[in-house]
């Protein structure tokens, strides 16, 4: 066709001034459908076709929409060819009639096909470098698509108006003109609206080429790009696709270089979990994930406190990588890259590694301080410890009651007969007041208060064989009817709700308690942790709301509490009471842990001196003994199931999924396998019969963990895991940890549980001997240091 001269015929026919609206419509379609064709570039730009092009957009408002729309393609389609067709575009002034179709200055409202065709021939002209975009913005080019992209619904114009100030913003001459014409804006309202994943990818790469100087970061952190950013990456469901998650992840890696905007993406949005969601995606392409694992390099940068953030949101990606079966080694790489970036010197350097428990202590009391851990937990004061494990009583002193009550001896259990319920007195006001000054400072109340209504008569315990088999068949029904009740209602002050507690107690028959609820400490698949005063003591506890979703979510619970009552050992933490909610939903009271988990304190190390290991071990195994004497087999000894008080005192948790022979489980007469597949004994993957002898399995593994920063077989799946953990027989041991390490090691994990050592006899190996040691003699060298000890001759 081109070579029979049609290109020059059809350019005639529109310059003809008789032409018909029909001819000159179909001509300027067949001009627009040429130009497609990068051969005929050269023969229709001969022939004159850009000056006729743009003679039939100057006409605009007496052209119909039809031969407009196909003028503008065809313009658009010509300069995405040669940057000389761009040349003589310009010449004959093809932007000023382009823009006002953009931005309505024709006089009439344009179809949305015609301004999209419009607005990417501005963008073809702008692609063939600085002087054309100059030109487009001496005619107010980017005001023009700014309004463009801040008005319509059109996600083609959208795409076209990010994707051409992306280009604009590749020049950092241009990002001034970028921000006072409103693009940021722009690109933040494709993020929240559009659908199309090309145009967030746009307006993501709009926003990171912009964020790529101090001063734009600035631009951008101000004017709220963070938000949109981050909650566009975390509506993302899945990371197979290159498309838009990369350019979102990139763009929060620039904008982030501001330091403010970094403790803004870690504190509002809690931007590190969502990143850390992108970087441990199963489907992710390798790219994507290396972009994610400099976003997080950057966002641990420059400030010790972000830099635990980071970690301590690492630790929890592990946590939940755990939970789904997934392996943990990239996120164990990351911790490992993330301190190693720590120069030697630098004064935003991470703590030193502590060497005792009373520095880990001291360590998690500055995270929970400095708003690492982000999940309600309220400033904390260091309790240093005289000597040995402290007392199970709050750090800060629990109060007296009126009848002393009784305990049991080391290694046996507490009953409800042992331990009868007792009112308790009002304190002194003086006590009371300079007791709760402390509290204040770290309870943050909701303004709601549990009422707790209970007879404190005993019930009546079943006797004989017959009745007691009876019992056992409805014991989850019965202790979940006995339960006290209690209903949530608004806080009065606590001198009314003390007078309350005194006439219901008046006869004797009843018992009343308040509960003030605070901030949630941690929500779980289970149901929630919240922060409690208790209004008798004003004792800080902690209430563990389980969901109301079914009868065996119940029986679980009313199993857990039943096996945690009456547990009364230093390194175990509290059970205090338990009640039935408003909804029907049952409430664990429990001692409150002024401290954060073995797995949260890993998070900021790479891993722990094998003193502190020890020393940690040696606690475990105390409570460890004491459960297992009781007949309690814990069944989920972990690190995340391990805590370490501010007063150094380290103590085991979470009974969820712990059996005892003293409370029936849900199927009796069952093996089961629970707990987290990298620390399961391997007769439970066997469904052999198993003993309290998988918790020291569990613990050997825990250690591992604490000695060398990584979980066995970290790198597989948890299916992976459990395979290797049978054909194995026994996990690979590093060869660097000390000999009475590997000894340990080796003891928890005999194959045979019958030969497997007990925690009793565990306590007398020579790592923890060796451990026992050094923290006896670093304590009386501190003894000595003190002032109060030193002799003034």
């Amino acid at each position: 066709m081109i070579r029979e001269g049609v290109a020059t015929s059809i350019v005639s026919l529109l310059r003809h001034e008789e032409t018909t609206l029909d001819m000159r419509c179909n001509s300027t379609f067949a001009i627009a459908e040429l130009a497609v064709l990068e051969a005929c570039e050269d023969e229709l730009v001969a022939a004159g076709t850009v000056p006729v092009l743009v003679r039939l957009i100057n006409l605009a408002k007496s052209s119909d929409r039809s031969t407009l729309g196909s003028a503008c393609r065809g313009l658009r389609n010509l300069l995405g060819g040669k940057e000389t067709t761009a040349v003589l575009a310009a010449k004959y002034g093809c932007v000023e009639p382009l823009l006002a179709i953009i931005d309505g200055r024709v006089g009439r409202g344009e179809e949305a096909e015609v301004i999209v065709e419009a607005a990417a021939a501005i963008s073809n002209l702008s692609h063939h470098g600085i002087r054309f975009q100059s030109y487009v913005i001496k005619h107010g080019g980017l005001k023009a698509l700014a309004a463009l992209g801040a008005t319509t619904e059109n996600e083609e114009a959208m795409f076209q108006v990010v994707n051409l100030l992306a280009e604009f913003a590749l020049e950092v001459r241009w990002h001034k003109a970028i921000v006072s014409a409103n693009g940021l804006q722009t690109a933040f309202r494709a993020l929240r609206l559009a659908r199309d994943p090309e145009v967030v990818a746009e307006a993501s790469r709009l926003i990171g080429n912009v964020a790529s100087t101090q001063k734009a970061r600035s631009a951008v952190r101000e004017a709220g790009g963070l938000v949109p950013l981050i909650d566009r990456l975390s509506k993302c469901k899945s990371f197979k696709e290159f498309v838009p998650a990369f350019d979102i992840v990139r763009a929060l890696a620039n904008v982030c270089g501001d330091g403010r905007a970094a403790s803004d993406a870690l504190s509002l949005k809690d931007g590190a979990a969502v990143i850390l969601r992108v970087y441990n995606a199963q489907d992710a392409p390798e790219r994507l994930i290396k972009t994610a694992f400099r976003a997080l390099q950057v966002l641990a940068q420059g400030s010790a406190t972000r830099r635990a953030k980071v970690l301590y949101a690492v630790g929890i990606q592990v946590k939940q990588a755990a939970l789904a079966g997934h392996p943990v080694k990239r996120l164990y790489d990351l911790r490992q890259a993330i301190l190693e970036d720590i120069e030697t010197g630098d004064r935003n350097a991470t703590a030193a590694m502590p060497e005792s428990l009373e520095r880990l202590s001291r360590a998690s009391v500055r995270l929970i301080n400095s708003g690492v851990t982000n999940h309600g937990r309220p400033n904390l004061q260091y309790s240093r410890r005289d000597s040995g494990v402290k007392d199970a009583s709050h750090p800060q002193g629990r109060s007296q009651r009126a009848a002393p009550q009784q305990t049991a001896p080391r290694g046996q259990r507490i009953t409800d007969q042992q331990r009868p319920y007792v009112p308790r007195s009002p304190m002194k006001a003086e006590y009371l007041a300079r007791k709760s000054q402390y509290e204040a400072n770290k309870f943050r109340s909701t303004g709601r208060v549990v009422s707790v209504t209970r007879n404190c008569r005993p019930r009546q315990q079943p006797s004989g064989m017959k009745q007691l088999a009876e019992g056992r068949a409805a014991a989850d029904v019965e202790d979940y009817d006995a339960l006290p009740r209690g209903n949530e209602e608004e806080l009065a002050s606590d001198a009314d709700l003390r007078e309350r507690m005194l006439a219901r107690e008046a006869d004797g028959n009843m018992v009343q308690d308040f509960f003030e609820i605070g901030q949630v400490l941690g929500k779980g698949g289970y149901g929630s942790v919240f922060m409690a005063k208790d209004i008798r003591s004003s004792d800080i506890v902690a209430i563990k709301r389980f969901h109301n979703s079914g009868a065996m979510v119940d029986k679980k619970a009313v199993k857990e509490q039943n096996i945690w009552k009456g547990l009364h050992h230093p390194n175990v933490v509290e059970f205090k009471g338990s009640f039935v909610g408003d909804n029907g939903s049952l409430n664990l009271v429990v001692e409150y842990v002024d401290g954060l988990s073995l797995a949260e304190h890993l998070s900021q190390y790479s891993a722990f001196p094998e003193t502190l290991v020890a020393e940690i071990a040696r606690q475990v195994l105390s409570g460890l003994e004491y459960l297992h004497s009781n007949k309690v087999t814990h069944r989920d000894l972990k690190p995340a199931n391990i805590l370490v008080d501010s007063s150094a005192a380290v103590k085991i948790c979470d009974f969820g999924v712990s059996r005892s022979e003293n409370v029936q489980t849900i199927n009796p007469g069952q093996q089961h396998m629970v707990g987290t597949p990298w620390y399961i004994a391997p007769e439970m993957v066997e469904y052999r019969p198993y003993t309290t002898s998988v918790d020291i399995w569990s613990l050997g593994c825990t250690v591992l963990e604490l000695a060398t920063g990584r979980r066995p077989y970290h790198e597989l799946s948890a299916m992976q895991v459990l395979f290797r953990m049978v054909e194995d027989r026994c996990p690979p041991i590093p060869s660097h940890l000390s000999t009475e390490a590997k000894d340990f090691l080796t003891a928890c994990w005999i194959w045979d549980p019958q030969e497997r050592p007990s925690a009793r006899d565990l306590l007398r190996h020579p790592f923890i001997l060796k451990a026992r040691k050094f923290s006896d003699s670093s304590k009386q060298s501190s003894a000595t240091s003190t002032p109060e000890n030193l002799v003034l001759s």
